[in-house]
């Protein structure tokens, strides 16, 4: 066994949480085959709700 076998993450369920925020737009990025430069772009132009 290796020193890395033996890594233990800990999350608590407010970060358990951001996690699987964070990793489900990655994921829904990646299923829409979008960059970061489209994600840039649409923060720097927001569109009006009307």
């Amino acid at each position: 066994m290796t020193d890395i076998d033996l890594v233990r993450l800990n999350f608590n369920p407010q970060t358990l949480f951001l996690l699987n925020c964070v990793l489900g737009f990655v994921m829904f990025g990646v299923s829409l085959e979008l960059k970061a430069e489209d994600f840039k772009a649409a923060l720097k132009t927001p569109v009006p709700w009307s």
